[in-house]
């Protein structure tokens, strides 16, 4: 859900920096900067996920020698496991980050195209 949220302020807060300095590349450097920022933000999300599931992995490791020995491998283990080994959507987020942040680039500019219309026709 925050995903979504941060998206939103984001796009609201770089259409009205937009409005503030307009230039003659001003649609293209909103879509270079939002599609950058969404792209980062995609990235950092993914790798703090990794991170998030490494630790939760770890703590089932009691002797914290890095190794899962009879004792500590139980279900829940190896559901952290399961989820740290098969999501292939954190390994490729770079790859995928470029679609979300095309099409959120693309969302952006359109707000800004329509609120631009609106504001002209008062």
């Amino acid at each position: 859900m925050s995903i979504p949220i941060m998206s939103f302020v984001f796009s609201i807060f770089s259409v009205y920096i937009y409005r503030k300095k307009r230039s003659s590349n001003s649609k293209r450097t909103l879509y270079f900067v939002s599609f950058t920022v969404f792209y980062f933000i995609h990235i950092f999300l993914a790798f703090i996920y990794t991170q998030y599931l490494d630790y939760s992995l770890s703590l089932y490791d009691l002797n914290n020698d890095g190794f899962f020995t009879g004792e500590e491998i139980t279900s829940e283990q190896e559901s952290a496991m399961d989820a740290v080994t098969n999501d292939a959507g954190r390994s490729l987020a770079f790859i995928f980050g470029i679609f979300y942040a095309s099409a959120f680039s693309f969302a952006v500019l359109a707000f800004e195209l329509i609120l631009h219309n609106l504001i002209k026709r008062r």
